[in-house]
């Protein structure tokens, strides 16, 4: 695997896939870190300081990921679900309301016609 690495090594400059599969090597414990420094080319220190790096940048990632990954994975699908979902709520909302309407418009009459008090009186008259 160490062979591989070294294929992407061109002069002087180490390449980000070169350095990235260079920690990740360092970091599972398939090769002692004196292996893989001698194999790289590179000293401990700057072995250590792409460690650092690397962890960061992880982080990083993974906290961008949890606060907007969700908003970027939204599809048209999702969206269109959604707003059927708020069209179907209006609708059993005015269906709700028409109902309303329509059992005080039964009280009304009755207590109109038949003189049954059904409605409670608020306050002493109760």
């Amino acid at each position: 695997m160490i062979i591989n690495i070294l294929e992407y090594v061109t002069g002087k400059h180490k390449t980000g896939l070169m350095k990235r599969q260079v920690v990740e090597l360092y970091r599972m414990n398939v090769y002692s870190e004196h292996q893989i420094l001698e194999a790289v080319g590179i000293s401990r220190t700057l072995l250590r300081r792409w460690n650092r790096y690397y962890d960061r940048y992880r982080n990083k990632k993974r906290v961008y990921i949890k606060m907007y990954g969700s908003m970027k994975t939204k599809t048209t699908n999702e969206l269109a679900a959604l707003r059927r979902k708020v069209a179907e709520l209006e609708q059993y909302s005015n269906k709700l309301l028409l109902e309303k309407q329509a059992l005080e418009t039964v009280i009304t009459l009755a207590e109109d016609q038949f003189k049954i008090p059904i409605r409670k009186k608020s306050g002493p008259r109760q």
